[in-house]
């Protein structure tokens, strides 16, 4: 069957780099028959789990004992060229639609096999399907955190990022984190592969191990987590594999040098040429935010290290080598320090760790408020009672019946009711714009914050959560009390102004709309039905346009968005100049529910057009609404 002969080739190929060689003779002999056998043309459609059968014959062709019909015959038997079409454009159909077996993660066990064929053949059109595949999980099912919303259990439409059916598969981060991997070997300058590697281990693959008693099935986002068994799932086997494999992404080479990808207290030695550089990396990392790498070296030698700044990191990065600044780098970025180094030098850093916060904007939203998530630096964290937060992280391993009890009684006893967990949530009197400035660091509890004026509750790691209650993503205090904001009195897209708005369509019941979005009024997230424009909740793009009186120079364009749950996440601007359309701004997974902001290139235009190709709620996914579109002179 394709789902347990993937398992065993993984299997049989990393004993054999382990060096039993043995191992490399039996997959040899087995392929040599698979390859051949009368069963083929049935596997893909009648056996289970079919889509599968990529994998092992992919992984089998680039091991030492590979051959060109390892791949010719998933070419032949498993290749879906309609698939590839339609990962290529895009279309969410070919991921939680799929048409056969059960769709899920197990899915990224196929793009990564078509990834596998771009690096055996060249052809783009398997690269171009793969990167369409990725950007599908990474905008439609991935929760804030990382962990991959798509499971075999229900129907998991774009974006719905449930919190109370079953996803956050350890089998799906683990499927995620290599795909990441080798793209990150393709393009190891795209920080964007390593970042999903690293939310992936710290907030699914590491909070999914309990200790010595077990890897759990989901990572559970609210109320509790699962209780972890050690009877040999398919998420046990993919996380011990996974944990097992984290040091290869630690640091990567290059033939001019490495990358250091990850931070944790590692070793690696490189050749270079004749020579041999060892780089020892000292960290306490992510309790702690600073970074030391002592090289050592018989010779002087050169090497480019290439330095991780991470796309989460609050602001640039300084690098010093041997006390001395050496460079400084942006987020998402590799820093490179290509020089001759000496035995003894040292580099050093301190990462820009800091809060973020993300609006959930699943499908599990409750009645009386909005929810939100926190991230510090790669981090998820979770609200959890304080009067027990002190113990998270702290129990012995594995902890005793009588402990597990306590554990429990003691996190239902905050909660009024004892809601069932699954249900649980969290209202801090605090608003998302605040929430940030009240946190403040538990002395000696690492990654452990108490909130100001809000006793009840700390906020402390996902990752040590055990079997409190807690959810990640609290309610918090009502946007009411924001200030509403107002437009600038330089702004040229107002209708005092003489400017006029059209769009290509409106919500029936809202006929009339579009002229809101130049009428200088800014929707509050509690009254934006009434101050936004709404299209018809018909396929998309949406558009909708402003006319100037007369061409203007333009040099910022602002954006207020409307619903804070429906907020456009793809989109453009559009002006026009001599006729000709020229695009300003292109935007995708964009997070932001407040407003868009962009300084642009200085132009001379009347016109612009925002067109709306992806807008944030699961619940009205044609669904494209603005409140105000703001048009300004360049500064001067």
């Amino acid at each position: 069957g394709n789902y347990t002969r993937s398992w065993v080739t993984h299997g049989l190929v990393d004993a054999g780099y382990a060096g039993n060689h043995t191992a490399f003779h039996v997959l040899r002999g087995f392929y040599d028959w698979f390859d051949e056998c009368p069963y083929l043309p049935e596997l893909l459609r009648r056996a289970g789990q079919g889509v599968q059968g990529m994998i092992a014959n992919t992984r089998t062709y680039f091991t030492p004992i590979g051959e060109p019909k390892d791949i010719q015959v998933i070419q032949r038997y498993y290749q879906e060229n309609y698939w590839l079409e339609m990962l290529a454009k895009r279309d969410p159909a070919a991921i939680w639609q799929y048409p056969y077996d059960h769709p899920h993660c197990y899915l990224l066990t196929s793009i990564t096999p078509y990834l596998d064929q771009y690096r055996a053949t060249g052809d783009k059109k398997y690269l171009g399907a793969v990167l369409g595949g990725w950007e599908l999980y990474h905008t439609q099912w991935q929760h804030i955190g990382g962990a991959i919303s798509i499971c075999e259990a229900f129907s998991y439409p774009p974006k719905s990022a449930f919190l109370n059916l079953q996803n956050g598969e350890n089998c799906g981060s683990s499927f995620w984190v290599s795909l990441n991997h080798t793209l990150h070997q393709l393009f190891p300058t795209q920080e964007k592969y390593t970042n999903e590697i690293e939310k992936s281990i710290y907030n699914v693959l590491i909070a999914n191990q309990a200790g010595s008693v077990g890897i759990r099935y989901h990572a559970n986002l609210n109320g509790q987590k699962e209780i972890a068994t050690a009877k040999n799932t398919c998420c046990e086997g993919q996380g011990t594999r996974q944990l097992g494999a984290i040091p290869e992404y630690i640091y990567s080479a290059a033939s001019d040098g490495l990358y250091v990808n990850l931070f944790s207290n590692a070793t690696v030695i490189r050749r270079q040429g004749p020579q041999s550089l060892k780089l020892e990396m000292s960290t306490e990392f992510p309790f702690r935010p600073e970074v030391t790498i002592r090289l050592s070296a018989t010779a002087p030698v050169h090497s480019n290290i290439r330095v991780r700044i991470p796309a989460w990191a609050a602001d640039e990065m300084s690098i010093y080598v041997n006390g001395d600044i050496a460079a400084t780098g942006s987020p998402g970025t590799y820093q490179a320090l290509n020089r001759l180094w000496k035995d003894g030098d040292l580099i050093s850093f301190t990462l820009p760790m800091s809060f973020r916060i993300s609006l959930y904007t699943g499908i599990d939203q409750v009645a009386d408020g909005l929810r939100y998530a926190i991230e510090y630096g790669p981090i998820l964290l979770g609200v959890v009672p304080a009067n027990i937060a002190d113990e998270v992280g702290k129990r012995p391993d594995p902890p005793t019946p009588d402990e597990r009890a306590f554990a429990r009684s003691l996190s239902r006893s905050v909660v009024e009711a004892a809601p069932d967990a699954a249900n649980y949530s969290a209202n801090l009197p605090v608003t998302a714009a605040e929430i940030i400035h009240r946190l403040r660091p538990v002395a000696g509890r690492p990654l452990h914050f108490s909130i100001d004026g809000v006793p009840h509750y700390q906020y402390v790691p996902y990752f040590e959560i055990d079997e409190e209650l807690f959810t990640c993503f609290p309610v918090l205090k009502t946007p009411a009390s924001y200030p509403a904001e107002t437009v600038g009195s330089d702004d040229l897209a107002l209708a005092s102004r003489g400017a006029t708005a059209t769009s290509d369509s409106e919500l029936p019941s809202e006929r009339g709309c579009t002229a809101r979005v130049i009428d200088g009024i800014i929707a509050t997230p509690e009254n934006f039905p009434a101050n936004r424009w709404h299209s018809a909740e018909t396929s998309p793009p949406h558009w909708v346009q402003v006319k100037l009186p007369q061409p203007e120079k333009i040099g910022k364009v602002v954006i207020a968005f409307a619903d804070p749950l429906s907020h456009p996440t793809s989109f453009q601007g559009v002006v026009r100049v001599n006729d000709v359309d020229h695009v300003v701004f292109d935007i995708t997974n964009y997070q932001g529910w407040l407003k868009y902001e962009v300084d642009i290139t200085p132009v001379m235009t009347d016109s612009f057009r925002l067109v709306i190709r992806d807008s944030a709620s699961p619940l009205h996914p044609n669904a494209a609404q603005i409140s105000q579109i703001e048009l300004y002179p360049p500064r001067s």
